[in-house]
């Protein structure tokens, strides 16, 4: 599987549906948020600008910018009515120190925080939509945290979930690099996500690090003890990032071999750059696709299009509602014979 930012499931980048992005944010503003979050600055304590900016600087002195957002993490994990409390409380604090225009109707919250829903024009009178996207982005988040907690293999109390209409961002640190794809795999499993941004950092324990030379020695040991994976690939590794090379004559034994780097201790990333063996033979693939969508329960009922190139590339064009169906979706594009890349075109609108 692709191990970085949007990539999963064996997918590259670029090859990801278009789904509703969120708003361009202030990354400034978001640092600050957790920076205050953090802080020992109570309520009760002096509101002005010279004391927020010393709370600021002190804590991101003291835990750094990974240790504030780690630190919110857990406290969303262990008392989340409280956390958003104090979030509500640290974002207008902050909107008042810098006037920020109060005409617009904006959840008190930092930007890519959990329950955050922004709406750039007033909300028609009579009918509270800001409110109505709040709570409806608090249920996803509320959701995805709780799977995060109920899959064993993830420890999610330094994972904070956020969510903005529909697209969840992960924040925090794991364990490893599969607990990584876990944690990913989880957020995508939940109803209501449109697409998950991963911003986790895999923390290597020190019995685990090992020398590239001696990492690329267990990851090739691992390649060669699984019978899916061809002699043909071969690994590079270089500051504990993983690059796999070589010929395979089917995409799942991409995902495989990125499947295997993943568990072996000390990896903390891996990149494929294996090519595919075209061999189509007398296959239609358009038809043998389009087949194994309407063999699918979750994809017979959906509205999908399927085209070819002559170089092997297939085109998905669509709507689905959730995006591990999308996810289904691409899996079974990629299961045919001959295909060597996917347009995906198909929109995920919840």
């Amino acid at each position: 599987m692709g191990l970085t930012g949007d990539q999963h499931t064996g997918l590259r980048a670029g090859q990801r549906g278009r789904v509703r992005r969120p708003h361009r944010r202030d990354a400034v503003d978001e640092t600050r948020c957790e920076a205050l979050f953090t802080s020992t600055l109570q309520e009760s304590d002096a509101r002005t600008a010279e004391a927020v900016a010393d709370a600021i600087s002190r804590t991101v002195r003291q835990v750094g910018l990974a240790g504030c957002a780690s630190r919110m993490a857990q406290e969303f994990g262990d008392h989340p009515e409280q956390a958003r409390d104090r979030m509500r409380w640290a974002r207008q604090l902050l909107q008042e120190l810098s006037g920020s225009r109060p005409q617009r109707t904006c959840d008190p919250r930092p930007p890519g925080c959990p329950g955050r829903a922004v709406r750039s024009v007033l909300a028609p009178r009579g009918r509270d939509h800001s409110r109505e996207e709040t709570v409806r982005e608090d249920d996803v988040r509320a959701s995805v945290t709780a799977e995060l907690r109920w899959d064993p293999r993830v420890e999610s109390r330094q994972i904070a979930v956020s969510v903005d209409e529909g697209a969840v961002t992960l924040r925090g640190a794991v364990g490893s690099l599969r607990e990584k794809r876990d944690a990913l795999d989880a957020a995508r499993r939940v109803g209501g996500v449109t697409s998950v941004s991963d911003r986790l950092t895999v923390l290597i324990s020190p019995h685990d690090r090992l020398s590239d030379a001696d990492l690329r020695a267990d990851v090739l040991q691992a390649l060669g003890l699984n019978s899916a994976i061809p002699a043909s690939v071969e690994a590079s590794v270089q500051d504990g990032l993983v690059t796999l090379t070589g010929a395979v004559a089917c995409h799942y034994q991409r995902v495989e071999a990125e499947s295997v780097c993943a568990s072996v201790p000390g990896v903390l990333g891996c990149h494929d750059e294996t090519t595919l063996i075209r061999d189509v033979g007398d296959t239609d693939v358009r038809q043998v696709i389009s087949a194994a969508f309407r063999r699918s329960a979750r994809l017979a009922a959906q509205d999908l299009s399927v085209d070819t190139r002559a170089d092997g590339t297939v085109l998905l064009a669509g709507t689905l509602s959730c995006g591990h169906v999308h996810e289904e979706a691409l899996a079974a594009a990629w299961s045919a014979p001959g295909v060597t890349g996917i347009e995906d075109q198909i929109t995920v609108a919840y």
